[in-house]
């Protein structure tokens, strides 16, 4: 029911956007080996990169689930992120 209601070519977009900031990670955490606490100093040019994409598939995801959630979609997305990134740091150290 869900599936019918987004808009599937700003889904698709969205998830253009946020599909490389998986490797991004990993490639700081795991390959660079960088801490997480010093990431803004040692790893300026990843953390642009990744705001850049994360803001861009954010308004992408916005607009695809708009049409399901409405006026709580921002809130929705953003609680969600947040616990995904709180998921995501705990794998880091």
């Amino acid at each position: 029911m869900i599936l019918t209601c987004l808009l599937r070519p700003f889904y698709v977009l969205s998830l253009l956007f946020y599909t490389p900031l998986v490797p991004l990670y990993i490639h700081m955490a795991f390959v660079k080996r960088i801490d997480f606490e010093k990431w803004q100093t040692e790893a300026k040019q990843e953390i642009q990169i990744a705001t850049g994409l994360f803001v861009i598939g954010s308004v992408f995801m916005n607009i695809a689930t708009w049409s399901v959630w409405g006026l709580l979609t921002p809130f929705i997305l953003f609680i969600t992120g947040m616990g995904l990134l709180s998921v995501a740091s705990l794998f880091g150290r």
